[in-house]
């Protein structure tokens, strides 16, 4: 069979689907992998065959002046909305057209939540279709709706209620796009709010890359929807530069402090803030430069560029990130505590998580920050209670098959479809 992958946005929304296109392929199928161009030599390091390419380059975009302005206002929900539409809206119109190209020829279509060109393209052509979510999408009485995280002691029927709400407020500004297009190709128009609310309408099936031991699948959710796990891919055979492997051996394990894609947010600020929150906490740092370009010039830290979590995560003693669900996970399954500074987006969901879990202190809002904040923070998550639960957890992480088990479930799921 073979099957198109269509996914968006940024390196950790798009490596999780490397994996799982490897899964795929080891159970005899065909896969092709389509995103932004800049990541097809990742993809291919890997094995996996870049389909046609979505148009724009996404750190580009995050970069622009106006992605600064979407990404800077995410303390506003007014602001952070407005941005988001003036950014996001072109985008989703040519990443439709783009997605058609990337099922052509397919047999079943796999799309990212937030890239729903391609059910508009499998429609088209009658495909099964799967959605791919990284987050719960789908609403319940028995969690925070992802965005809306403050609900969290709401009783269930007010976070159900808002989480439908919620889905509106993020996908409703591009209706009006999704179905323009719908109708140009002659498919008929969504009739709810916003694409995810038609995609749970309609029962379209959806597989969660993420672990139920992290979140366990509610009650109340209709049956086409299920967790997975999460997809890591397999590991790599990585030699550390000198310099890092003499920085790890130079004294105990060091905290890592990494925020992946995150720009703007005052990166030489933060910076700062990161330096004396080391030597505050008294601890040694890993620094990951990420696409913010972070740096210090403090002999307690160390800052590399492009190192992989799953070499580094098991020689610190903690993590410190933005709250992304593939350094989340990667961390845990390390069986390291977390320290989660949110800057928007699902990123409050698994700050909540991981204060729920045991696995690290209450979040910190990047928007807040200070040194003084960050040290306090570093210090509760290396106390021995995170610890013994971060372990707990990792051990339970290594042992789930994430990839191996979404790829198990999308081929039942559309063998059956295909038969019906």
């Amino acid at each position: 069979m073979k099957i198109a992958i269509v996914t968006c946005g940024t390196r950790g929304d798009v490596q999780p689907y490397v994996a799982l296109a490897r899964a795929l392929m080891d159970r005899g199928h065909r896969v092709t992998l389509s995103t932004h161009a800049e990541y097809g030599a990742f993809i291919r390091a890997h094995g996996v065959e870049p389909g046609p390419p979505l148009r724009d380059n996404f750190r580009a975009l995050l970069e622009s002046d106006l992605g600064r302005r979407w990404l800077e206002s995410a303390g506003s929900p007014r602001e952070y909305a407005r941005h988001g539409r003036e950014l996001l809206v072109p985008l989703q119109a040519r990443w439709c057209e783009d997605a058609d190209a990337a099922v052509e020829g397919a047999d079943a279509v796999l799309f990212y939540v937030l890239a729903p060109g391609a059910l508009h393209a499998a429609d088209r052509r009658g495909l099964p279709a799967v959605v791919l979510a990284p987050w719960p999408m789908v609403p319940s009485r028995e969690i925070a709706p992802v965005g809306a995280v403050w609900l969290d002691r709401f009783p269930g029927f007010v976070k159900r209620a808002a989480g439908h709400e919620v889905l509106s407020l993020a996908f409703g500004p591009f209706n009006e796009v999704h179905n323009d297009y719908r109708r140009r190709v002659g498919v008929a128009p969504f009739r709810e709010r916003n694409v995810v609310s038609a995609v749970l309408a309609r029962r379209i099936p959806g597989v969660h890359l993420f672990s139920e031991s992290v979140l366990a699948r509610p009650a109340d959710w209709p049956a086409p929807y299920e967790i997975a796990g999460f997809p890591f891919l397999p590991p790599a055979p990585f030699t550390p530069p000198d310099a890092l492997a003499d920085f790890l051996a130079a004294g105990p394990p060091p905290v890592y402090v990494g925020f992946g894609s995150m720009t703007g947010f005052a990166p030489e600020e933060l910076s700062v803030i990161v330096t004396k929150a080391a030597r505050l906490a008294g601890v040694r740092v890993v620094l990951a430069r990420g696409w913010a370009g972070l740096t210090s010039s403090d002999e307690r830290v160390h800052v590399v560029d492009e190192t992989p979590h799953d070499w580094l995560f098991p020689r610190v003693a903690a993590v410190v990130h933005h709250g992304g669900v593939g350094t989340f996970h990667e961390a845990l399954r390390a069986g390291r505590p977390n320290v989660i500074m949110t800057f928007f987006g699902d990123q409050p969901f698994w700050a909540l998580l991981n204060r729920k879990l045991g696995t690290g202190p209450r979040a910190l809002a990047r928007s807040r920050v200070t040194a003084e904040r960050l040290a306090a923070a570093i210090r509760a998550a290396l106390g021995p209670d995170h610890r013994a639960r971060a372990e707990a957890l990792g051990a339970r992480l290594r042992a789930e098959p994430g990839a191996a088990r979404a790829a198990e479930r999308i081929e039942r799921i559309v063998t059956s479809r295909r038969s019906a």
